[in-house]
Parts: structure tokens; sequence; C-alpha cells
């Protein structure tokens, strides 16, 4: 093989890190190597990366990837599938009838809290008091 040839050859690596659980606040730092064939040296290289998110449907048009999020519907745990629009407008036009969610959460909040607004469902999983179950 010529020194002509060799200089044209590419060297193409994929790194792929796989994970399902989210990485917020997680520094990640990659390793990889290139190791070159015999005589050729390792080519010039630099590390490009694209996180991506998982995309999540309009609740009212199911065929539409959704960019707002209604934030009072995250603070009463409803679902992110029926609190996510693909627009300012939809999320508009559908209010009306998103409300009624929030009324049916809120109502199932207030019926598992103690006067504190605290959930006790939620203190009775994470308590470690005596008799706290």
């Amino acid at each position: 093989m010529g020194t002509e040839e060799s200089a044209r050859k590419q060297c193409e690596v994929t790194v792929t890190l796989r994970s399902n659980t989210p990485v917020v606040g997680c520094e990640i730092n990659p390793w990889v190597r290139v190791k070159a064939q015999g005589s050729l040296q390792a080519p010039q290289h630099n590390l490009d990366f694209t996180w991506y998110r998982e995309h999540c449907a309009c609740s009212v048009h199911h065929v539409e990837i959704a960019t707002t999020q209604c934030m009072r519907c995250a603070a009463l745990n409803i679902p992110v599938k029926e609190s996510c629009h693909c627009s300012v407008k939809c999320f508009a036009d559908a209010l009306q009838n998103h409300l009624v969610g929030h009324r049916c959460a809120a109502e199932a909040l207030s019926k598992t809290s103690n006067g504190n607004g605290l959930a006790l469902g939620k203190l009775r999983r994470y308590g470690s008091w005596p008799g706290s179950g």
C-alpha cells in the first residue's frame, strides 16, 4: 500500500452510551482508545456528542411532538403524557378540559394528605419512624 493510499484512509469510531437512568447532575467522562493498524499513525480526532431526550407526544394531537408542559400538572404529579402540548395555542385551546384534570388530581391529593399538605403515603413509604407503616 503506497503512502498516497494510506493518507486517504479514514478511521471512524462510534461509541454509544446506553442508559435508561437519567443523568441530570452526573458528569460523564467517556474514554475511547483508537489503535491504528500496522505502521499507520492514529488520525487527528475529536469527540462530538449529541444528547437525545425521549420525545413526548402532545396530549391533544397525539402525532405531534410536545414542546410545552404544564407546570401545575408536574406539581400535582399528573403523568407527563397528560400534561404535554405541542404549542402554547394547543395548551390554551385545551385549557378548560385540562383544568378538570387539575381539580381531580388536587382532590385526590387532598384525600391522601395531612393538614400540612404533605402526602401521607409518601411519609409512610420513606418514613423511618417507629410505627410509620
